[in-house]
Order: structure tokens, then C-alpha cells, then sequence
């Protein structure tokens, strides 16, 4: 294993509740060659402060307010390093990421980026490392169709922005989704399917506004498909992507509740691509039709329970007949 210098580039905006615990876990790790650029974009919290202790140990740079893209593009252009390992503000790596790794590139010198999964929500401990870890390829078809990846867990070659360009700073979401994208159709991926870094699950969590979510993925894959791109004549790979696209809104929107547009969603992924998932596509054998069922249950549920609202001159409930006392002859 190398030890060339690693660049650990942290996009901040009011995140100064957060971002130490994160500079903490780069400070931690058993790679020790590295340098460590906190590019704040415009923060207006108490982040300065935070990271005020740590002024001899990192790069602090700050800049307006543009966007979580631009901030790692600044991030990127500043490093000294011609590896860049990314690390959200709000999240945490473990202290052995770096160096496995780089031990990963060492093994695949052809690689552009090396990418390890999250931690599963929920989990309370890190998992036991052992030397059996392999790295299996990713490809652009894989890639298109989902985000197998985040920022936080992908060690990048910096040539590998060189040819590919930089993040979009008019993406506002699903920006990493379309660099992989992009990176992937020019060089190899390869991927440790070991947990590596902690997602820390909070009110500002980009993921938690499916519409703004839905609408960025297909921004990216209007970009990916345009006729002059390198997968712009893959018309069923297309088809595939959208159909997944859709199948992710489903389950986006059904995560808030608004159980209509997930009905709307997974109907639209069965029109775009009516046969089945390939094993590893979804998470669960039969995933749509699955969800297919229990969004219309669900939407019929609804109907159900707000339908006498919705027609006021639908009939009430029959009531009863009064209880009319016998009239008797003579009397008033």
C-alpha cells in the first residue's frame, strides 16, 4: 500500500452541531497521511467557532452560500493530494476507511473510485474487520439505475474530475449520483461491501423531501441519456433507469404518507419497464408488485375513510324511526 497524500474534503452549511464530530473522525484514522480542507459555504451558525480549536490541524475555507456541489468542487481545487476522499458535515468515517481503501487502489490501480457502503441505520456498533474483504466492480449500467454509493464512503482520483468536470452547482440534489455517473463512463469502480462510515438521520436531511428528491433523479438521468452522451442510444437501459426512478419516488413518497403519488409512481415504473428486476435491482424478490398491492390497498383505505367528507350529498347513516305513542278516537 502506497502512502500517497489522501485530501478529506467536508462540504459545511450550518451544520457547527455536527462538523467536529466529523473532522474528529478523519483526525482518527489509522492513514495518517493527510491533509483535511473544511470548506464552509456560507454558514451562518456558530460553525466558525466550532471548528476555531482545530485552526492548526485543518484548512478552513469559507465562501458564499452556493451549494453542497460547489462547496466540494472548492474542496477539490484546493487539494494538494490527487486523491479525494469526501465526508458530509453530518456524518462519521470509522477510523480504519482510509486505509483499506488504500489498500483497495494499491490492489486496483485502475480503479477511478473506491467506494464502501454506510453503516445501517440503526446499528449501535461498527462490524468486526477481517482480511476476507473483496472488492467487486461496479458498472454504469448498475450505477444508472440506482446510487450504490455516497459521498461520505468513495475515495476519487482527482484526474478522475479532470476528464469527467466537476459536481453540478445547479443540482441541488442527486449531484453525487450524477458525478458517479459520469466518472463510471470513463473508468472502473470498484466497491468494499463493508460498512465504513455512519449516516446520521436528522430533521435536514436532504432525503426527506421525496418531490425535490424525485425531481433531481430525473434531471440527472435526462442528462445521462441526452443523445450526445456516451449512453445516449441504450434505449432499454433508459427505460430501465426511469422504471427504477419511479419505483424509488414510490417508495419516497410512501415514506411521508402521500400514498396517491406513490400509486402514480409505481404504476409509471411498470409502464416504462413491465418485466421483472434482475436479482440485486431490488431489494426483495417481487418488490414491485408487492408495493404495487399495498399502494392501491392503502389509496383504497383512504377512499373509504374520506369519501362521505368528499360527497356531501352522499346518504348518512339510516336513522332509526321515531317511536309514535297509538292516537285514540276522541282524543285531542
Amino acid at each position: 500500500m502506497s502512502n500517497d497524500l489522501v485530501t478529506a474534503v467536508i462540504p459545511t452549511y450550518n451544520y457547527g452541531r455536527f462538523v467536529t464530530q466529523a473532522v474528529e473522525s478523519v483526525l482518527a484514522q489509522t492513514y495518517a497521511n493527510l491533509e483535511i480542507i473544511v470548506v464552509d459555504d456560507g454558514s451562518d451558525d456558530d460553525t466558525r467557532e466550532q471548528l476555531a480549536p482545530y485552526s492548526e490541524r485543518i484548512r478552513y475555507i469559507y465562501q458564499e452560500n452556493q451549494s453542497v456541489a460547489a462547496a466540494r468542487n472548492t474542496g477539490i481545487r484546493a487539494a494538494a493530494s490527487d486523491l479525494i476522499a469526501f465526508l458530509d458535515a453530518d456524518d462519521v468515517w470509522h477510523p480504519h476507511k482510509l486505509e483499506l481503501q488504500m489498500g483497495c487502489l494499491a490492489n486496483h490501480p485502475e480503479a477511478g473510485i473506491v467506494a464502501v457502503d454506510r453503516l445501517a441505520e440503526g446499528a449501535m456498533s461498527w462490524p468486526l474487520l477481517n482480511g476476507s474483504m473483496k472488492a467487486r466492480p461496479i458498472t454504469v449500467e448498475e450505477l444508472v439505475l440506482r446510487p450504490l454509493f455516497a459521498p461520505s464512503g468513495v475515495l476519487v482520483r482527482k484526474q478522475c474530475f479532470d476528464a469527467a468536470g466537476f459536481f453540478d452547482p445547479n443540482l441541488r440534489n442527486a449531484e453525487d449520483y450524477d458525478m458517479w455517473i459520469r466518472i463510471a463512463c470513463r473508468y472502473p469502480i470498484v466497491k468494499l461491501e463493508v460498512p465504513m462510515w455512519w449516516y446520521r438521520v436528522h430533521g435536514a436531511n436532504k432525503s426527506h423531501v421525496p418531490a425535490r428528491q424525485e425531481a433531481a433523479a430525473l434531471r440527472v438521468l435526462a442528462k445521462a441519456f441526452a443523445k450526445a452522451g456516451p449512453l445516449g442510444k441504450r434505449f432499454f437501459l433508459k427505460q430501465k433507469a426511469y422504471s427504477y426512478a419511479a419505483y424509488a419516488a414510490a417508495q419516497n413518497y410512501s415514506s411521508v404518507g402521500m400514498e396517491l403519488m406513490s400509486l402514480a409512481r409505481i404504476l409509471q415504473s411498470f409502464l416504462r419497464w413491465p418485466l421483472p428486476y434482475q436479482r440485486g435491482e431490488a431489494t426483495t424478490p417481487l418488490a414491485r408488485p408487492k408495493k404495487l398491492v399495498v399502494s392501491f390497498l392503502r389509496v383504497l383505505h383512504l377512499v373509504e375513510r374520506f369519501a362521505p367528507q368528499m360527497n356531501p350529498h352522499a346518504p348518512g347513516p339510516v336513522q332509526p324511526l321515531p317511536q309514535l305513542q297509538p292516537v285514540h278516537e276522541g282524543s285531542e
